[in-house]
């Protein structure tokens, strides 16, 4: 009996020791496996986190070369800065002297201009400007001439006449004849039409026979456009200013605000400040 009982111990220990045997190699291989997973995921994340250390390294990298850029072209412009404000004191310090060059060579212009211009005023001394005469198809302008002077009971005829046309004004006004100047061969002859002229206080159209609706005819000197011009603007600054007279004589533009007041004259633009 005891034999058996021996026996049946026996068996029974060698079939645990081999169930223990087997659950020990399977308990090994599964520890093996989680090593392996583990040390597979270890290495993954390792192999992970060296990518980005070496991307941060790379973007570190291009930082200190994008600051080193910056720092360079920071010193590039404060360098330029510097030159500038250099330059600009150069320009301080010869100023003075640049200033009162340009301000003379502005009078030389301004002489040069006004001598340029009172010559060609001279050289139209013998002329006269007549406007407010309709244009008609083949008008004879030398007939209206002897018809104004026959009016103005000035003894004058065509053969005074050097040259006669109509001139296209700088701006036309829609509906306004074009003017008629004339040349004559005497200035004695065109002073003293402008002086009956002026003596008739204006005439009109219909005064020398001329057809149609009456329209008011002016005599005046022949003008340069640039004298023109600030005849035009000199009327419009003294008519703000309540000046009661504006005239031309001899080429020259004149202003007075009332019969005691003085004589202004008036040679160019800059003159238009006295008008007050």
């Amino acid at each position: 009996m005891e034999d058996d009982i021996h026996m049946l111990f026996e068996q029974f220990s060698s079939k645990f020791s081999a169930k223990l045997l087997d659950f020990k190699n399977e308990l090994e291989s599964k520890i093996t496996d989680v090593r392996t997973d583990i040390n597979s995921v270890i290495k993954s994340d390792l192999d992970s986190i060296k990518t980005k250390l070496t991307t941060i390294e790379v973007n570190q990298s291009q930082l200190f070369a994008d600051m080193e850029s910056m720092k360079s072209a920071i010193n590039f412009q404060d360098n330029a800065q510097k030159e500038l404000v250099k330059r600009v004191d150069r320009v301080c310090e010869t100023s003075g002297t640049q200033g009162s060059d340009i301000a003379r060579m502005q009078t030389q212009i301004r002489k040069l201009e006004f001598e340029l211009n009172d010559q060609q005023q001279r050289d139209r001394a013998f002329n006269l400007e007549l406007t407010g005469v309709p244009e008609r198809p083949k008008e004879d302008l030398t007939a209206y001439y002897c018809s104004i002077v026959k009016y103005l009971d000035v003894p004058s005829s065509a053969s005074d006449i050097v040259h006669i046309t109509r001139v296209r004004p700088i701006n036309p006004v829609p509906g306004r004849p074009k003017a008629i100047v004339l040349k004559l061969n005497s200035r004695p002859l065109r002073d003293s039409i402008l002086s009956a002229a002026r003596a008739k206080k204006g005439f009109q159209t219909s005064d020398i026979g001329i057809p149609g609706e009456s329209k008011k005819i002016f005599v005046n000197e022949h003008l340069t456009p640039s004298y023109k011009l600030l005849h035009k603007n000199t009327r419009e600054k003294a008519r703000a200013a309540q000046f009661r007279f504006v005239w031309v004589r001899d080429g020259k533009i004149f202003a007075r605000k009332n019969e005691t007041s003085p004589t202004i004259r008036i040679m160019d633009s800059s003159d238009l400040r006295k008008i007050v």
